[in-house]
């Protein structure tokens, strides 16, 4: 959850690695398994960040939002009649 509010808020993120990445947009996001591959991670993304521009970070989440979600289950719901 913490990755999707930073996103969300226009903050590109370095994480552990142990975190499911799936359908993040990884110029967004990167993941590092040792400490001194954390730090270069944090530094790439310093600098591939500035200047920074945070709409495309947020656009990047869009599909994770809970309204979008929320009508995606309702559709289904729909579809199969309950």
């Amino acid at each position: 959850m913490k990755t999707l509010e930073y996103l969300a808020a226009g903050v590109p993120v370095v994480c552990t690695d142990v975190a499911p990445l799936t359908g993040f947009d990884r110029r967004f996001v990167q993941a590092a398994a040792t400490p001194e591959t954390f730090a270069a991670a944090a530094a790439a993304t310093v600098d591939a960040m500035v200047p920074m521009d945070r709409e495309k970070v947020r656009l990047s989440v869009e599909a994770f939002d809970w309204s979008r979600r929320v009508g995606e289950l309702l559709g289904l719901i729909g579809e199969k009649g309950c």
